[in-house]
Parts: C-alpha cells; sequence; structure tokens
C-alpha cells in the first residue's frame, strides 16, 4: 500500500485522494550514480538536454569552453609555480586555437548554406518544392514571446494542466494463468462442479417459484412496500440464495461488525466487485436495492429483483437518474421499507480500487453505513469486469476450487454535516476514503463510463488499460458525456490505434489526409504534450474535447468557414478549398485535396453548404485546430486574454504543460 499525504486525505478541495503518484519519472538516484556507479558517469541525455537539443556539434563546443574556463581558474601551488604558469599559458593558446577554428567551421557552414540557396534558386520545379516547404517550415518556426507563450500556434487557449492517468485498470480480471497442478485439479474436481452446478440451477427455480408464489395478488410491488404479513413469505427465497453461495464455493462466510437499524442508518452502501454481492446481500438483508434498468428483463433473477422492489435506474439517462434520486429519499425517510441498498460505483471492479462515487445514495443527506466486500485469492480472481472472463467461465472457474473465501466487514454508521448535506459529493467522497482505509486500497477518478469504454476497447482487441480516461476528470474539466466518450474512442479507433492503444504521427497524418509537413507536426505536437512519438487516447480525448467544448468553438468554425469560402458565400467548392488548403500547407497533394473534400461533400452534389461544412468541423474539431494554428488572427476581434490563445499557443518548446 502505497503512503499517502494527510492533506491529500483531509482536504475537501482535492478530490482525488489516497491517488498514489504514477510519475514515469526515472530517480535522481538513477540520474546521479552513487559512488559505486560513479565511475560509469550519469545516463546519456540526463545531464546536459539543453545543449544536447541543441545538435551533437554544439554540445562539444560547449564543452570544450567548459574545459578551458575550468583550465583558466586552476590555482597553481607554491611548489610548482613556474610549471603551472607554462601550463596556463599552453591552455591559453589552445584555447585560442580552438576558438579560431570553430570560427572558421561556422564561415564554412554559413557560406555553404548560402552556395546551396543560390543553386537551388537556378534550380526547376524540384528547387522551387523545396522553397516552398522551406517557407512552410519559416512559417512554422516560432518564437516565443516575454511570457514563453509560442506565437503563431494559433487562438485556442491554454488548456487546463490535468495529471497523468494512473498506471492501473481496476477493470481487468487477475485471475492466474492456467498451470498443471491447477488443470488437475479442475480436472479432478468437474465431478463436483456437475453436483454444484445442478444444485445452483435447482436453487434458481425454486426460489424462483417461491418468489411467484409470494407475490400472489401483490400490486404497486416497485411503488408500495410490502404488508407486514407478506414479507416472511420471502425467507425461502432468502434460504434459497445462501444454498446459491454454497453452490459456488462460499461454504462459509466470514462477517466482521454489525448491521445498524434501520432507524439510525437507513441507507447501506457497498463496494462492488461481483455477481456474488447481490446475492449475498438478499440472503443478509432483503433491502430495496438499486439496480441497472437492463437487469430487470433477465428471465430469473429479474422476477427475483422485483420482489426486493429494486429502484431501476437508466445509467445513461440524466432523467432517469433524477428520478431514482428523488425514489431513494422518498423509501429512506419511511421506515416501512427495509434498508436501501446501493453500490455507489455503478459498476463492478477487481476490488483493488474503489472508483468514483455516484451521488444518488448521499444526495437524501442521511446516514448511510458503508459496507465493504473482500475476495481473498489465489487462482480465481472473481470480480465480474469488463476485461475478464464472461459470467459461465467465471461460474465454473468457482465451482472448481475446493473453497472460495469471502469476507464481510460493517462500518461504523457516517453522518453527513450541513456542509456535505448541500454537497452530497463531499458526503460521498469521505465515505469512499472511509471504505478505502479499510479495504486497503486506493482510489482513483475512474467511473462506470470508464467500464463501458474498457469493455468496448476489449471487444474490439485494444487493450483496455490503455483506453481508460479516468472519466470524472473529463467530465468535471468539459462536461464530456457518455456518449461523448464513446465518439472519441471511435474516432480513435478510425486514426488506426492498434492493439497497443496508441498512434503514431504517420498513421495521425494519414487518417486527416495531410502530408508529412510541420504544420501537421506541430498539430500531433498539440495533443503529444510529452513528445513522446505517439498519442494516447488520454491525450487525444483531453485535446479534443478541450477543442469542442471552448466558448468559441462555434466562432472559430464560422471564421474557418468564411476563410475557405468567402464572405459572401455560404457554400464551398472543391477549388476554393484546394486553394485555401495549399495556402494553409504548400506540400498539399491534389489527391489529398479531393479526399478531404470527399469526406465534406457527402451528398456528392460538388458543393457544400453552410451546415454541412459546420457540422463536419464539429465532428472532426482536429481540422479547426489546423486553421488556427496556421491562420491565428482568424478570430482576432476579442481580446487576448480572453480569446481561445493560450493553448494551441501555449505550447511550450519545454512541453512542461501536460494533460
Amino acid at each position: 500500500m502505497p503512503r499517502f499525504h494527510s492533506a491529500q486525505i483531509l482536504s475537501p478541495v482535492a478530490p482525488r485522494v489516497l491517488t498514489p503518484n504514477p510519475k514515469p519519472y526515472p530517480s535522481p538516484a538513477l540520474l546521479n550514480p552513487g559512488p559505486g556507479l560513479a565511475h560509469l558517469g550519469p545516463l546519456r541525455g540526463a545531464g546536459e538536454p539543453a545543449e544536447r537539443a541543441n545538435g551533437e556539434e554544439g554540445w562539444r563546443r560547449r564543452r570544450r569552453r567548459k574545459k578551458k574556463k575550468k583550465k583558466k581558474k586552476r590555482k597553481p601551488s607554491p611548489k610548482g609555480r613556474g610549471i603551472q604558469e607554462a601550463e596556463e599559458e599552453e591552455d591559453v593558446e589552445v584555447g585560442e586555437r580552438e576558438g579560431e577554428e570553430e570560427e572558421e567551421e561556422e564561415e564554412e557552414e554559413t557560406k555553404g548554406r548560402d552556395g546551396k540557396r543560390r543553386d537551388e534558386g537556378r534550380g526547376g520545379g524540384s528547387g522551387r518544392a523545396e522553397i516552398s516547404g522551406r517557407e512552410e517550415e519559416r512559417r512554422m518556426n516560432l518564437e516565443e514571446d516575454d511570457t514563453g507563450q509560442i506565437q503563431g500556434l494559433g487562438a485556442l487557449g491554454k488548456a487546463p494542466a490535468v495529471e497523468p492517468v494512473v498506471p492501473f485498470n481496476p477493470f481487468k480480471n487477475d485471475t492466474a494463468e492456467w498451470g498443471v497442478l491447477e488443470l488437475l485439479k479442475t480436472v479432478l474436481l468437474t465431478p463436483l462442479c456437475v453436483v454444484r452446478a445442478l444444485l445452483w440451477i435447482t436453487s434458481m427455480l425454486l426460489g424462483f417459484l417461491c418468489t411467484k408464489v409470494a407475490l400472489i395478488g401483490a400490486k404497486d410491488v416497485l411503488k408500495k412496500p410490502f404488508p407486514a404479513w407478506r414479507r416472511p413469505l420471502l425467507f425461502p427465497v432468502r434460504f434459497f440464495a445462501r444454498v446459491l453461495l454454497f453452490a459456488c464455493g462460499f461454504q462459509w462466510i466470514h462477517i466482521k461488525g454489525k448491521p445498524a437499524p434501520r432507524d439510525q442508518a437507513p441507507i447501506i452502501v457497498s463496494n462492488h466487485v461481483t455477481f456474488v454481492d447481490p446475492v449475498f446481500i438478499f440472503f443478509r438483508h432483503l433491502p430495496v436495492i438499486v439496480t441497472a434498468q437492463e437487469n430487470l428483463s433477465l428471465p430469473i433473477a429479474g422476477a427475483i429483483m422485483k420482489a426486493m422492489q429494486v429502484i431501476s435506474v437508466n445509467r445513461v439517462s440524466q432523467d432517469s437518474r433524477r428520478h431514482a434520486s428523488g425514489e431513494i429519499k422518498r423509501r429512506a425517510m419511511c421506515n416501512d421499507w427495509s434498508h436501501v441498498m446501493l453500490f455507489p460505483e455503478a459498476t463492478t471492479t477487481n476490488g483493488k480500487a474503489l472508483v468514483t462515487f455516484k451521488a444518488g445514495a448521499f444526495t437524501p443527506g442521511y446516514a448511510v453505513q458503508p459496507m465493504v466486500i473482500r475476495y481473498p485469492h489465489v487462482k480465481v480472481d472473481p470480480s465480474w469486469v469488463g476485461e475478464g472472463p464472461p459470467v459461465h467461465k467465471l461460474l465454473f472457474r468457482l465451482m472448481t476450487q475446493f473453497h472460495n473465501y469471502m469476507e464481510v466487514e460493517y462500518l461504523p454508521i457516517i453522518k453527513p454535516t450541513f456542509t456535505e448535506q448541500k454537497n452530497p459529493r463531499l458526503f460521498a467522497e469521505r465515505v469512499r476514503v472511509t471504505m478505502a482505509k479499510a479495504l486497503n486500497v486506493m482510489v482513483t477518478d475512474h467511473s462506470y463510463e470508464d467500464a463501458a469504454l474498457a469493455t468496448e476497447a476489449t471487444k474490439q482487441g485494444v487493450d483496455s488499460g490503455a483506453i481508460l480516461l479516468e472519466f470524472t476528470k473529463i467530465e468535471r474539466l468539459f462536461h464530456l458525456s457518455s456518449k461523448d466518450a464513446k465518439h472519441l474512442f471511435s474516432k480513435f479507433r478510425a486514426l488506426g490505434c492498434g492493439k497497443r492503444g496508441v498512434v503514431a504521427y504517420e498513421d495521425f497524418a494519414q487518417a486527416l489526409e495531410l502530408p508529412n509537413s510541420p504544420l501537421a507536426r506541430q498539430l500531433f505536437q498539440f495533443f503529444d504534450r510529452e513528445s513522446s512519438g505517439y498519442i494516447t487516447f488520454h491525450q487525444y480525448a483531453f485535446g479534443l474535447a478541450f477543442i469542442l467544448k471552448h466558448k468559441y468553438f462555434t466562432e472559430a468554425s464560422e471564421a474557418t468557414l468564411k476563410y475557405c469560402a468567402g464572405d459572401e458565400s455560404d457554400h464551398l467548392r472543391r477549388d476554393d478549398l484546394g486553394v485555401k488548403l495549399k495556402d494553409v500547407i504548400p506540400s498539399l497533394s491534389d489527391e489529398q485535396v479531393s479526399k478531404i473534400f470527399d469526406r465534406l461533400d457527402t451528398k456528392k452534389t460538388g458543393e457544400v453548404s453552410r451546415a454541412d461544412f459546420l457540422s463536419f468541423l464539429e465532428a472532426n474539431p482536429e481540422y479547426v485546430a489546423l486553421f488556427l494554428i496556421s491562420r491565428p488572427d482568424l478570430i482576432s476581434k476579442h481580446k487576448k486574454d480572453d480569446r481561445m490563445y493560450m493553448g494551441l499557443n501555449g505550447m511550450r518548446k519545454s512541453n512542461s504543460g501536460r494533460y
């Protein structure tokens, strides 16, 4: 367990508490070796990055100058003063000769460049192409102003600095690979698995029949509490729920603490790891549970859930979540209902972290009792997550174990303060920190939306760990929705991310139909803030969200349309687009212009209307950034401090900022 600073835990300002520092930087011990490694010197590139950035030859010159200065400052000893003075004079002469040689080399280089320019000027088409390329490069050769900002990169404002994504995937099942002993054990226990499977099926069917009998004559099951005489009819169903746990290999369950009375804590919250969690909660409490709307359509389990008088919620719909929050408060107020039970993570994890809590359980402002569930294991991880085995394979692995371990702990009741009643997210965060301490795990900014992306990435053969956004961050900064995140992932897939989930510069330029040019590289560097040579989905999503959700994005799109089509035209033709694109990127070929126009001209009319052009830019904000990088004066009528100026404009050459 990593150590955490106390301020991270107690401060209500920073929501990401208990999160380890994931900086992937080399330690000072590696950059500056100790006595045992001193003879090896520092690592390459760790000593003088600025000098090496200016070229190997410039670095050597500076090294010679430093040596010359050190020799001049050397103090002569009293006994050998004559020898020392002779050495100093010799050093000075050597330094002068080296300086003269350097000046001669620089003069020769200057003459060579001038001669080459004259030769190219006399040449034909190839010389003119090289000159146009140099003009484009000179246009993109940016200088820093007094504030250190790079001029000429457009007008899209400074993107907010965001911490690197935590290098951890809470939606990955860690079941060990098949070994010889594990395979032998599975073969030997297969007859036991058959018996357990029959017991599982029988218990499900009998529980379903008992549920139907208990609900005979019941009306408005999901709206009114059961009368006192009907609730005991569900006790047989609870018994069969315990049989289900037994069939899965949970012969005994270690329980620590006691559940609080309903009048003291009407709401229970728990972490969510696998399908076993709700079965245990049903057996232990028979509570009112909040579940996803699609679970009610399951063949047998859906009917049993209705007997629990569940609160169904559509996790994508804002209105459904708002209705569920009101229903939670209504049932928590009335003691005629059972405990209200929620999984505030709204998804399952592997139990090694607590992802962001939804605020629904904490909006009513009532006291809650946290409950934590652990599954200690060695070979078989019981977590039911996106990057893991499907439910039938997971059941088979659980049933071919001698015993599976499960631990449940009831924590003390937590009451909200006055401030937390006004701000339920603060209350949710405090409860999450308490549960994380009890579980001895960290908390992250991942959420249900990350789980959905991980599942989609796994289906398409992409490493799900490379697709995680820690969605809470991007939602907080840019008000991005789950639908927007899925759209960004589909665009990232179209760039050719491959199985590793990263995009190289060549694939990026090819997908946007751009030639290898300084402008295309500047656009690529806008996303690649680490200068690693590739773009991750995390960087791509934050960069596009910053452009797309900016308050001046619509104006920038309008300005791009006017620049391409003219002030008096609302339609864009192929020739007009070609002229403007080649004005921005002289090395752009006619074929590439045609491909870009074909993406715009979906109706194949030879013209692109204003609405179609703006829709295309909204779906592909990279092209807005492309024009603003080359033409930062497109939206120059606003004040410099207030317009979208510092982000594409704010990429320092040191690449110190990061998403």
